[in-house]
């Protein structure tokens, strides 16, 4: 899993640059995320595709649960990303909760599985790459339900403001 290590080496450059997603109407969508959940997403999809599952996960499951997991890790970063570019930001920030739910999930459980395959000390940089892509990923959700929260919040305020008339009757 030569190739699958190297990509994460260069995801952990990308993660000390700020691999968290910043809320879009603050910041816009940021590139090192885009590109983050790109490589995840192309990579895992051509590895899942030939089979090819990390070592780390292959000794302690068996192949095709190894496979699901790798579909499921390709699939969340895919999703992800779709939300991520989505035009429409309440549509987006649902399509990326739910890729990001899963993303997190997968790489905790892929970290566990690196943190008992570690043999060298270079291994924690990819289990930091990992551990990182998590808990950005956590991260996230926590702000995609707040955001949703504060959608909510001021949708119900919005309800609540009376309707202005003009003098001949009219909506103003």
């Amino acid at each position: 899993m030569d190739e699958l290590r190297c990509i994460e080496c260069g995801v952990f450059l990308i993660l000390i640059l700020g691999g968290v997603m910043p809320d879009r109407r603050r910041f816009g969508r940021a590139p090192d995320t885009i590109c983050l959940l790109a490589a995840l997403t192309v990579v895992g999809a051509v590895l899942t595709a030939t089979g090819q599952v990390p070592r780390s996960v292959s000794d302690l499951v068996p192949m095709p649960v190894a496979l699901v997991w790798s579909g499921t890790f390709t699939a969340a970063a895919g999703v992800s990303l779709a939300g991520v570019l989505w035009r429409d930001h309440l549509t987006g920030w649902a399509i990326e909760l739910s890729g990001r739910v899963a993303l997190a999930c997968t790489s905790l459980a892929y970290t566990i599985a690196l943190v008992g395959a570690a043999t060298v000390w270079g291994s924690s940089i990819i289990i930091a790459v990992v551990a990182s892509i998590g808990g950005a990923s956590g991260w996230r959700v926590y702000q995609l339900v707040r955001r949703f929260d504060q959608f909510k919040a001021d949708v119900l305020a919005y309800k609540q403001v009376p309707v202005r008339r003009h003098f001949w009757g009219g909506h103003g």
